[in-house]
């Protein structure tokens, strides 16, 4: 009678990380805890992450590797594993689906900026206006940015809402840009623009006059 074999075990334990992602974003598959079988030692890995399947060559009871091919905004994925071994396809294991999820991250809410673009009077007094962070679609927690620039290095406030003071000089332009950030990624920009208009000309009349 000839030597026996049997099939391999799947891992005992099966994780992502992170749970949450940004499209594109690095997502590392780990496992552990797996056998090989009688005359069927472990030589590898079949990993499966949104219908992607990686190869990974290995003696190891436990292992990981990563994954890139995550891009549906809001979508959950669960990875799969099994074990291979030298005895061939016959008689690796069956798949170990991971505990956890990831997540594709969706994007901040943006900020709201009170009033509206307007043009006012020379001596008008400066503008004031209430920056309100936006919320997180996920749950994350979010963070407001804020500059008069159109980019995202600046100042930023973990409160809910800000006061911005734009006060332009006479026939310029002041704007406020703000973003919100969850932890991976900006919002859409959200501005406020406020115009001063210039001082009125005197007319060659109004100069006799004075």
């Amino acid at each position: 009678m000839g030597a026996l074999t049997s099939a391999c075990s799947a891992p005992t334990a099966c994780t992502v990380s992170p749970t949450l992602v940004k499209p594109g974003g690095t997502v590392t598959v780990s496992w552990s805890g797996a056998k090989g079988g009688t005359n069927n030692s472990i030589n590898g890995y079949d990993v499966i992450l949104n219908g992607s399947t990686k190869s990974v060559s290995t003696t190891s009871a436990s292992g990981s590797t990563t994954f890139t091919n995550l891009s549906s905004r809001g979508s959950s994925y669960t990875a799969q594993v099994r074990t291979k071994g030298t005895a061939g396809s016959s008689y690796y294991s069956g798949y170990k689906t991971s505990t956890n999820s990831v997540k594709v991250n969706r994007l901040p809410n943006a900020p709201t900026i009170s009033g509206s673009n307007q043009t006012i009077a020379s001596d008008a007094p400066a503008v004031t206006v209430t920056l309100t962070k936006g919320t997180d679609p996920d749950g994350s927690t979010t963070t407001l940015y804020y500059n008069s620039s159109n980019s995202h290095t600046g100042q930023s406030s973990s409160s809910s809402a800000v006061s911005y003071t734009l006060n332009p000089a006479p026939g310029a332009s002041a704007t406020v840009y703000a973003w919100t950030w969850d932890g991976l990624e900006y919002s859409a920009v959200s501005s406020r623009t406020i115009t001063r208009k210039n001082p009125a000309s005197l007319s060659y009349y109004d100069l006799k006059i004075s």
